[in-house]
């Protein structure tokens, strides 16, 4: 879910699912801070990149290959 992928203060802000006061709350911190949301989108872009891009996929798939081989032999 959400709370695994984002990490709230990190790179994103978390809230309830069921609590549109805690979102809005979360909604009017990004609107009046500029300098938080450019803080937030920047280290939610280098965590995407670098956790779930391309690379990284390509690292996961070879780390399974290595350890299903492993066994094998």
């Amino acid at each position: 879910g959400n709370p695994e992928i984002v990490r709230h203060g990190l790179d994103g802000l978390v809230f309830p699912s069921n609590d549109v006061s805690e979102l809005a709350d979360r909604l009017r911190a990004l609107c009046d801070n500029g300098e938080l949301r450019q803080r937030l989108a920047m280290a939610a872009q280098a965590r995407v990149m670098a956790s779930f891009g391309i690379d990284a996929m390509v690292r996961r798939y070879e780390g399974l290959y290595e350890r299903v081989l492993a066994r094998a032999a």
